[in-house]
């Protein structure tokens, strides 16, 4: 008997969806309809936070998508949305909170300033505008980019992911990246691959803060994750000047999941899809595997 849940057993990232939409037996793959969905509810939490003078929006990402039968096999390329942040007129701030980095925790610092100054490593082919202060929109200030199979290294377009967000961090725009996608490795430099590659991670949250003086070494700031490991619930969003404000991307991870119902597609009697490419984690897999099928035993 098929044991389904609504709410996700797992801590973070729901590694049986997420191989699901990895591993697709036709196309579209259930991809396109996960990272819609969730941009969408990262906008609507975000403009429940943000300060008056700020305003999120969905639009065109930095990524080229690529839909296809399986990962690398390109058949049609299409632009789709991620969310951005803009400043209007208004007045008013937000908090400012400082990002503390332990010693021990899985957080990684990464220098990009080579990347910012070195201005032949990538053609740019796309152009980062920003609006006057007339534009309905105003300036942009931060991109929040969920990144797809084919824009990760590797990827068939990559490069052109590489090239967009150059230019745009070039251009001032703070960047977070989010990486929930384990079979592909991360496109920022000094990532370990997973699973093959020693201390490497299935996902990752990236945060690179462009405002003038406010990271001055040109970080990004990397948040390492494993299989049931709860998402970053206070990561330091970047706004303009002194501004930013927390945000938790845990709790806007299981209201996608929840409220999309993707639980309908998933047996926790049955392995995840290309179950040896979790080859560093198939004990916690299997451990909310149990806890899931008790769940629905005792529901």
């Amino acid at each position: 008997m098929p044991a389904r849940l609504l709410k996700n057993p797992y801590r973070g990232v729901n590694a049986h969806l997420h191989s699901m939409a990895q591993n697709p037996v036709r196309s579209p793959t259930i991809w396109t309809s996960i990272h819609a969905s969730h941009i969408n509810h990262i906008t609507d939490t975000l403009n429940r936070q943000l300060p008056p003078n700020y305003i999120a929006r969905t639009e065109q990402s930095l990524q080229i998508w690529s839909e296809d039968l399986g990962i690398g096999t390109m058949e049609r390329q299409i632009r789709r949305p991620d969310t951005g942040i803009f400043r209007s007129g208004i007045s008013g701030s937000g908090p400012n909170p400082v990002l503390e980095v332990e010693a021990d925790s899985a957080v990684r610092v990464i220098s990009i300033k080579h990347l910012l100054e070195d201005e032949d490593m990538f053609t740019p082919s796309v152009v980062v505008y920003r609006p006057e202060e007339n534009e309905y929109m105003g300036d942009p200030i931060t991109r929040i980019e969920l990144l797809s199979p084919s824009n990760k290294k590797r990827g068939p377009d990559y490069q052109a992911y590489a090239s967009n967000r150059l230019m745009a961090l070039r251009s001032g725009t703070s960047l977070i990246e989010l990486d929930y996608l384990h079979q592909t490795p991360s496109p920022l430099p000094e990532i370990p691959a997973y699973p093959d590659e020693t201390a490497s991670h299935a996902y990752s949250l990236a945060v690179t803060d462009r405002r003038v003086g406010q990271n001055p070494e040109v970080n990004t700031i990397v948040y390492l994750l494993d299989v049931d490991m709860i998402l970053p619930t206070e990561v330091i969003l970047p706004l303009a000047d002194q501004d930013s404000i927390l945000f938790d991307f845990e709790a806007v991870y299981q209201y996608t999941f929840e409220v999309g119902r993707w639980g309908i597609h998933i047996d926790y009697e049955e392995l995840p899809k290309n179950f040896t490419s979790y080859s560093s984690s198939p004990g916690r897999i299997r451990e909310v595997m149990e806890r899931a099928k008790s769940e629905t035993t005792q529901g």
